[in-house]
């Protein structure tokens, strides 16, 4: 099978012309210095400075990820099925 000369030097170009590309967005070059934190970093600091419920109050809304709940609070929210009596 012969290869023709002008498909290989069309693939070699765009090759070339895609390496180009991506050494260009690897920020290698770029001398910018440490970015400042964004609005969002800042508002979650602010969100987790939030009073939380005392021990007897928390509700279903009070739930948020990392949220440090009292047990009798988890039990209150979430009783334990009793399957096992019920014949299911």
């Amino acid at each position: 099978m012969a290869f023709s000369a002008r498909p290989l030097a069309r693939v070699s170009i765009a090759c070339a012309a895609a390496a180009l590309a991506l050494s260009s967005c690897s920020g290698k070059g770029s001398t910018e210095g440490p970015r400042t934190p964004t609005p969002s970093a800042s508002a979650s600091a602010s969100e987790s400075a939030e009073a939380t419920p005392a021990p007897g109050e928390w509700t279903l809304e009070d739930l948020k990820v990392g949220a440090k709940v009292p047990k009798e609070d988890l039990e209150r929210l979430f009783p334990k099925w009793d399957c096992l009596n019920n014949g299911v």
